[in-house]
């Protein structure tokens, strides 16, 4: 059997298209090299290719081992956990506007039809389900093709567009989204400098923060300014400890974080502590602090909270507590946690290295999110920007898309785990 024939019967029993291309590089490299082999030992070059395609066994058999291995990974316990979330989520909706009515998260469409907070994340559903679904059929590799060219063009998108909208508010819960969906772009970026040195680091530390920082700073959106600094240093600390730039990694280390915890105390006590002290902004966590202190285990505190922010978002968890008892509102934190820690674990078992850093960098924004959110609607820090919220409990549609959009990536990456390899996505990025 001829070489070309070999692999492509071998190719017949993968079912997985995206990698025949590595899978038939690398079935070649191996037959190339035993042909040369044989052929120093005296052989023909026809025999030596004959006898190195004999050597590599059946292609039935060899293409079914393959087609295990690379058989995309479904996280189903992932979409069974979103589904009880969004269930979850509606059901807190339903119990606190039926309870206490609601009202100040009331709202209006065109038509003139008053929708409460229930309805709304009823019609949030539908947007979310789609949205993860479309990115999880997605080929995350598309962030590698040329991720510098997206991330300039993003960049300025994000600017303009925030520049276009004359809403302040609205303005600032632009940026805001938009630097959640930096991250995937941030890693396609991150792994276009593959192998660089020193420079090429420099290069990419200033890549990623400097444009999504400069554009919060100036929104100005704190939080957002915060987030994407975050998550810029846990992509670069995941690209240097996996060795993708020559150089120490100590200084690598030092270059980056010692910058990162000044620059980080500087924004939140500048724009955040000293802002809140100078206009009342500590108003609000004074308020849910004196809320949460009427707080019964089982039942409703009879707190008023009507004079929180206008946002269902910021404050759910603070209403549930109220409304529902302490214990309910520990359950909600309880389900609002694990959601970004099972991130973090299935993080840790993909293979491939642009997929292990991409889904890092997603669970790293909703840890980000996760971690304000909780301390905000228990009285511990100040909620300086209502629209920091976590995913899937939100009855806003931009919100709504914009968590599941990352979800989407990040569950796509999960299912192709085990199926790009390092050198089919350096290609397709050098291309």
């Amino acid at each position: 059997m001829k070489k070309a024939e070999y692999i492509d019967s071998v190719l017949e029993q993968v079912r997985c298209k995206a990698v025949h291309d590595p899978l038939k590089r690398e079935l070649e490299t191996h037959i190339d090299e035993q042909t040369e082999a044989y052929i120093a030992s005296g052989m023909t070059e026809g025999e030596a290719e004959e006898k190195a395609v004999e050597t590599m066994g059946s292609p039935n058999e060899t293409g079914i081992q393959l087609d295990r291995v690379h058989r995309p990974d479904h996280p189903l316990a992932m979409l069974l956990f979103i589904a009880l979330f969004l269930a979850a989520g509606f059901i807190i909706y339903a119990l606190l506007t039926k309870r206490n009515n609601f009202s100040y998260f009331n709202m209006s469409i065109s038509a003139g039809i008053p929708l409460d907070s229930a309805q709304k994340y009823l019609m949030c559903i539908p947007i979310a389900a789609a949205v993860t679904l479309l990115f999880y059929f997605m080929d995350y590799t598309v962030f590698t093709r040329i991720p510098k060219t997206a991330y300039v063009i993003f960049s300025a998108v994000l600017f303009v567009g925030m520049e276009l909208i004359f809403d302040r508010e609205m303005s600032r819960r632009f940026v805001f989204y938009g630097t959640m969906l930096y991250a995937p772009l941030m890693c396609g970026v991150v792994y276009s400098m593959n192998g660089k040195g020193f420079k090429g680091f420099v290069l990419a530390c200033f890549a990623l923060v400097v444009p999504p920082v400069f554009i919060n700073i100036y929104a100005p959106c704190i939080s957002g300014a915060v987030m994407s600094g975050i998550t810029a240093l846990v992509i670069m600390t995941t690209a240097v400890s996996a060795g993708r730039f020559k150089l120490k990694k100590r200084t690598a280390y030092l270059f980056m974080y010692i910058p990162a915890a000044l620059g980080t105390a500087g924004i939140i006590w500048v724009k955040l502590f000293r802002a809140s002290e100078e206009y009342g902004l500590h108003f609000e966590r004074d308020y849910i602090r004196e809320i949460l202190s009427h707080t019964q285990l089982f039942s409703q505190s009879g707190a008023d909270y009507s004079q929180l922010s206008s946002s269902a978002d910021a404050h759910l968890l603070t209403a549930v507590i109220a409304d529902l008892g302490l214990i309910a509102g520990i359950a909600v934190t309880l389900i609002i946690t694990a959601f970004p820690m099972i991130m973090l674990i299935l993080s840790s078992r993909v293979k491939n290295p642009f997929g292990r850093i991409t889904a890092v960098s997603i669970s790293a924004v909703f840890v980000f999110q996760t971690v304000c959110y909780i301390l905000a609607n228990y009285g511990i820090s100040t909620s300086y920007e209502s629209y920091v919220t976590v995913p899937f409990l939100t009855n806003n549609p931009a919100n709504m898309a914009v968590g599941a959009a990352l979800t989407g990536i990040f569950m796509s990456v999960y299912r192709r785990r085990n199926i790009f390899p390092e050198q089919n996505i350096v290609k397709k990025t050098k291309a």
